[in-house]
């Protein structure tokens, strides 16, 4: 539980915040980027927990399953890390960056909404 005096914002813009649109709460988000300076990349979510991080292959039949088994390579992993870490991936395709010290560095990005 987070202390009510650490908290950057207060409970009912939180609430507010849970009854957005994905939309609205895309589009607050990059405002809120914006003025920090940092760079948002949109991408299309579209199979990205059945697709495998370690080979490409997009598993079509995974019911409720929680535990991502590629059928191809046998990687396992949990659905929604699965998930995250294609997003991550396309996010990167979209983006010029470099990698100094194991660190990401984004340059610019190449478009604004990645495949």
């Amino acid at each position: 539980m987070v202390l009510k005096s650490s908290r950057k914002i207060n409970r009912k813009s939180v609430r507010n915040m849970l009854t957005w649109s994905h939309g609205k709460f895309a589009s607050h988000i990059e405002q809120m980027a914006a003025r920090q300076g940092v760079l948002v990349v949109r991408c299309n979510e579209a199979y990205t927990s059945k697709t495998c991080t370690n080979c490409g292959h997009v598993h079509h039949n995974l019911g409720g399953s929680k535990i991502y088994k590629c059928p191809q390579c046998g990687h396992r992993i949990a659905r929604d890390i699965n998930g995250a870490r294609n997003i991550m991936l396309r996010a990167l395709q979209a983006t010029a960056f470099t990698v100094i010290n194991d660190s990401i560095v984004i340059s610019d990005a190449i478009s604004t909404e990645a495949l």
